[in-house]
């Protein structure tokens, strides 16, 4: 048996761990469906286990390629079995894509294919020619099918070797919002408008021949359009040309990761200002809770509130959630529920008034109100009525002549998003939660 057969079937036993752990937790009576801290970590331990027993799979598929001697250069044709996506994924390199954009590079093997495939489907979507300034990175393969290895015919003579164990990621927050519900519309081609029911026809009681007050629907529109989200990473020439295994890999997850973030972002807390998208907290239409003058601290009364106002809308079609700050869940756990009471205001599985409860640092803590300063945010809402949109393409360019004198390069990636609230009235936001 091939070793890479024996590290899949390893990676499905993993797979179906975590499968029956949610199970479980899905089909229990108590807390149905609410994970337990214990039960996040170790579903959080096998998520980590199955990743390391993939990138652990791409490796040895490429040695078991090259043992057999399947290069794949320039002018080679592909056969039927590798035209199947996935196998050419596995051959697809970011860095070569990227030296490509070099003086003197050219774009050729898998990396040409897909660049060409990807220019295809937006000329397609969009019925013109597209001029592209780098080159294009399906989606589909942005970071998740990529091995610095898969050069090695080449450069493997150039590789720099030392005892690397491994990269300690930076301390930075958590994409949030997907995981609460909202959703992605993807493969988009121009504005997008969604018709709206502002109110409706309106039944009377009356008499025999009492004359009835005629009524109508009445519509609204809300939109969206592409907006760039664009990401710079300056590399030196070097660094590319003795790459560690995995570099490319990690250098696209990171552009990867701080996109997640920026669209996280946006969706809680953007401005609407210029070119960034308006989020849940700044939405005109929203309901309000407000807790004193110079603010004042949560209490299970203004909790309860923010539920009610959204229920009271009708604007909720799946599950509500509560969305807040990590201090804002320190204060809530250690807050009894009333005076006297054994009860907390959040309880030990991580529940708020029996509801899910999402946290993130992208919701404020340092907002000011009267005479209050450093206070916290909180949302509560129907997060499926987020919609993100996104418009089918990565452009990745290097820029290799504004820095040459340093011998540096720049990698700019580029991508479209756009983000929009379906009905505001789903959500509640609070502005002055005082945790002093």
């Amino acid at each position: 048996m091939k070793k890479s057969d024996q590290l899949k079937q390893e990676r499905q036993a993993l797979v179906e761990q975590m499968q029956a752990l949610n199970a479980g937790i899905e089909n229990r009576t108590e807390n149905k469906g609410v994970y337990s801290d214990e039960e996040t970590t170790q579903f959080n331990d096998l998520q980590k286990q199955v990743e390391q027993k993939e990138a652990a799979i791409e490796r040895n598929l490429i040695l078991e390629a090259q043992q057999a001697n399947r290069s794949f250069s320039s002018g080679t044709q592909l056969d039927a079995q590798d035209r199947d996506f996935n196998k050419i994924a596995k051959r697809y390199s970011l860095h070569k894509a990227l030296r490509s954009q070099l003086q003197g590079g050219r774009l050729d093997g898998v990396e040409l294919e897909l660049h060409q495939e990807a220019l295809k489907q937006i000329e397609s979507r969009t019925n013109s020619k597209v001029t592209v300034q780098g080159v294009l990175v399906p989606n589909t393969l942005r970071a998740a099918k990529q091995s610095v290895t898969q050069d090695s015919g080449n450069y493997g003579g150039n590789l720099v070797y030392e005892e690397f164990k491994g990269l300690l990621e930076a301390l930075e927050p958590k994409p949030i919002v997907q995981s609460l519900g909202a959703s992605y519309m993807r493969g988009l081609r121009g504005p997008v408008s969604f018709t709206t029911e502002l109110a409706g026809i309106v039944a009377t009681w009356e008499g025999e021949a009492d004359t009835v007050s005629p009524s109508a629907q009445q519509y609204g529109k809300k939109s969206m359009d592409a907006k760039r989200l664009s990401a710079t990473v300056p590399i030196t020439v070097q660094n590319i040309h003795q790459s560690v295994i995995d570099l490319e890999l990690q250098t696209a997850n990171a552009i990867r990761q701080d996109n997640k973030k920026s669209i996280d972002l946006a969706v809680i807390n953007g401005s609407g200002i210029g070119y960034v998208p308006l989020g849940i907290l700044n939405l005109p239409n929203v309901n309000s809770v407000a807790i004193g003058t110079n603010g004042g601290a949560p209490t299970w009364a203004k909790l309860v509130e923010m539920i009610t106002l959204i229920e009271d809308e009708n604007a909720y079609l799946n599950e509500i959630s509560y969305l807040i700050n990590p201090f804002t869940k320190g204060y809530l756990k250690s807050t009894l529920h009333t005076a006297g009471d054994s009860k907390y205001l959040m309880s030990e599985n991580n529940s708020l008034n029996g509801l899910n409860v999402g946290v993130s640092t992208f919701v404020p803590k340092d907002l000011t109100k009267g005479s209050g300063i450093n206070l916290s945010a909180a949302i509560a809402g129907d997060f499926s009525q987020v919609m993100i949109g996104e418009w089918g393409f990565s452009d990745m360019v290097v820029d290799y002549v504004t820095r040459k004198k340093d011998g540096m390069i720049e990698i700019t990636n580029n991508q479209y998003l756009d983000v929009l609230v379906a009905y505001e009235e789903a959500f509640t936001v609070v502005k002055d939660f005082d945790l002093s």
